[in-house]
């Protein structure tokens, strides 16, 4: 399939499902946040189970004081650092390459397939990319990582985000009834 053979936007609603063939739906937005926020909570039970599991191992909490200040700051050590990367690169990437979508997506039924030839999962260099991009977006600045995750509700009706374009991929479920 080519990307010319999907309905074009200034002849669908933005609210109109887009039917693709093979029984796919493209997903909608409210379904792309609900399966980020249920990896957002997968992600924080992890790393507090660590944290409680590790203590002083994993992170400290290093306190200041000077005359009418107290400061206090929580950093992770080195082991904690790198024991999150790991934990975040198999749930956004090894997840993604073997079985076509986070956890939280998963769940919901919803899959990152190939843009051309709707097949998921996708594969170990396209999922590290797609991870790269939005992480890389974050460290630049907030905003560019935030308008990346919003770029969806801007391309309609296919809802893919910069990532998604940038990657060649896109966010599906399947079609009921």
């Amino acid at each position: 399939m080519t990307p010319g053979a999907y309905p074009q936007p200034h002849i669908l609603p933005p609210s109109a499902e887009v039917v693709l063939p093979g029984g796919l739906k493209i997903a909608s937005y409210g379904h792309r946040v609900v399966a980020r926020l249920i990896d957002g909570v997968l992600m924080v039970a992890i790393i507090t189970s660590l944290n409680f599991a590790m203590g002083d191992s994993f992170a400290r909490v290093i306190t200041s004081t000077s005359p009418g200040r107290y400061n206090s700051t929580y950093m992770l050590t080195p082991l904690g650092a790198a024991l999150t990367l790991l934990i975040t690169v198999a749930l956004e990437v090894v997840v993604v390459s073997l079985f076509g979508g986070q956890v939280g997506k998963l769940a919901l039924g919803l899959r990152i397939t190939n843009a051309e030839s709707l097949r998921s999962p996708i594969g170990w260099g396209w999922a590290f990319g797609r991870y790269l991009i939005i992480n890389v977006a974050f460290a630049a600045c907030f905003v560019p990582g935030l308008l990346f995750y919003l770029s969806p509700l801007w391309n309609q009706p296919l809802r893919r985000g910069w990532h998604d374009r940038m990657m060649k991929t896109m966010v599906t479920r399947k079609a009921t009834g």
